[in-house]
C-alpha cells in the first residue's frame, strides 16, 4: 500500500517533499475549502440583514441561529428547516449551501445533493446572480466529491466564464476547473489555469490563492515527474 503522507513521486527536492505532503493535505479537504470559502462570503451580509427591520429580518437571523449551532447533527437540522421554509429564496439558498457542506462533510452524498438543488432552486428564485453562482458551484462540488468529473468541469467552467464580476467567486471557480482538469487527464491546462493566480494579491482571497500556489506547484512538480520519465 502506499504511504499517504510521503511524497507522490519519485522527482525528489526537499523543497517540493514539504510541497507535496501539503498539497496532499489540501487535496483531502479541497471541496470543503472552497465551498467554507463561500459561505463566509455571504455571512456578513446575512448579518446585516439581521440587524435591520426589513421584512428579511427574520430568515436572517434564523439562519444566523442554524450557522452558530455548535453540535453537527442540530446544526443540519436547523439549515434543513430554514431551507424548507417559508423564508426568503435568498437565506433558504445560503442554509442549502451550508446543508450541502456539512453533509459533504459527513460523506452524505445524497442529502448533499439534494441541498445542493435546493439551494440552486431558491437562487435562481432570489435572482442573485453571485447567490446564483456559489449554488451552481456547490453542486459541481457534490458532483466532484460522487465521481461525475464532468458535470463538476461543465459547472466551474460555466460559472469561471460568467462571474467576472464577481472576482471572489471567479476565483472559487477557476480552482475547482483546475482541479477538474487534472481529474480528466489534462494537468498541463489545469497548471497554466491557475499559473496567472501567483502574482494576484486580491485582498479577502489570501486563502484562495494560498490554495492555488499549493495546487500549481504540485502539478508543475508532475509534470516535470512526468518528463522525466519519459526520459
Amino acid at each position: 500500500m502506499a504511504d499517504d503522507n510521503g511524497p507522490t513521486t519519485s522527482y525528489s527536492d526537499p523543497f517540493y517533499d514539504r510541497l507535496d505532503l501539503l498539497a496532499q493535505q489540501v487535496r483531502r479537504q479541497w471541496v470543503l475549502v472552497i465551498l467554507v470559502i463561500l459561505i463566509f462570503i455571504g455571512v456578513g451580509i446575512a448579518i446585516q440583514v439581521a440587524l435591520t427591520s426589513r421584512p428579511e429580518a427574520a430568515a436572517a437571523n434564523a439562519y444566523l441561529d442554524a450557522l452558530q449551532e455548535r453540535d453537527p447533527a442540530k446544526a443540519e437540522a436547523a439549515l434543513a428547516t430554514v431551507l424548507a421554509g417559508t423564508g426568503t429564496p435568498h437565506f433558504r439558498a445560503k442554509a442549502g449551501i451550508d446543508l450541502a457542506e456539512l453533509r459533504l462533510r459527513s460523506g452524505d452524498l445524497a442529502g448533499a445533493r439534494a441541498a445542493a438543488q435546493g439551494a440552486l432552486a431558491q437562487a435562481q428564485a432570489a435572482d442573485e446572480p453571485d447567490l446564483l453562482y456559489a449554488a451552481q458551484l456547490t453542486i459541481g462540488a457534490v458532483a466532484e466529491q460522487s465521481g461525475d468529473n464532468a458535470t463538476a468541469e461543465s459547472t466551474a467552467r460555466q460559472v469561471y466564464s460568467a462571474a467576472a464580476a464577481f472576482p471572489a467567486t471567479r476565483l472559487a471557480a477557476q480552482l475547482a476547473l483546475a482541479r477538474a482538469l487534472e481529474h480528466s487527464g489534462r494537468p498541463q491546462e489545469a497548471a497554466e489555469l491557475l499559473e496567472p493566480l501567483l502574482t494576484r494579491t486580491d485582498s479577502g482571497a489570501r486563502r484562495l490563492l494560498d490554495l492555488a500556489a499549493v495546487e500549481y506547484w504540485r502539478l508543475r512538480r508532475q509534470l516535470a515527474a512526468s518528463a522525466t520519465a519519459a526520459h
